[in-house]
C-alpha cells in the first residue's frame, strides 16, 4: 500500500512565491528601490526614442540595466547581486563626495549639495545594510559574520 504524505501548508501567501525564502524586509526595500529606479529609467528610454535622443537613450538604457539587474539578483538573494550592489553603492558614495566638494568649491550650485546628500544617504544605507550581519546570514555567508 501506498502512504499518503500529509501535505504541509506553507505560512507565506503565494504571492510570495517570487521571493526568496530568506529575503528580509530590508532587501525587499533595497529591491523595490532598485527596481523603481529601473522602470523610472525605461520610461526615459522610451521618451529619448520618441524625442529622437539616440544619446539619452543609451544614457537610460544603461542606467535601466544597471538597477535592474542587481534588483532581480537580490530579490532572488544572488550572492553576486550583493556584490555588484555594493561595488555601485560605494561607487555612488564616492560621486556624492565629490558633489559636495565641488558644491563648496563653486557655492552657487546648490542643487549639488542636494543631490550629493540624498545620494549619499541612500547608497550609504544601502551599503550599510548589505555588509550587516542580518544581510551576510541571510546570504548564507554566516562564517564570514564570525570572523569579524
Amino acid at each position: 500500500m501506498k502512504k499518503k504524505l500529509k501535505q504541509v501548508r506553507s505560512e507565506r501567501p503565494s504571492w510570495l512565491a517570487f521571493f526568496h525564502p530568506n529575503l528580509t524586509l530590508g532587501l525587499i526595500v533595497i529591491g523595490l528601490f532598485l527596481s523603481s529606479v529601473a522602470i523610472i529609467s525605461a520610461f526615459g528610454v522610451y521618451d529619448s526614442v520618441v524625442n529622437g535622443n539616440p544619446t539619452e537613450m543609451m544614457q537610460s538604457g544603461f542606467r535601466m540595466l544597471l538597477y535592474a539587474v542587481p534588483a532581480y539578483g537580490i530579490f532572488r538573494m544572488k550572492k553576486w547581486a550583493r556584490v555588484f550592489e555594493l561595488i555601485l553603492s560605494y561607487f555612488l558614495i564616492a560621486l556624492a563626495g565629490f558633489l559636495i566638494v565641488m558644491y563648496f568649491v563653486d557655492s552657487s550650485e546648490s542643487a549639488l549639495l542636494l543631490m550629493g546628500g540624498l545620494i549619499l544617504i541612500v547608497h550609504g544605507s544601502i551599503a550599510k545594510y548589505l555588509r550587516s550581519a542580518k544581510c551576510l546570514t541571510a546570504f548564507g555567508l554566516a562564517s564570514a559574520v564570525k570572523h569579524k
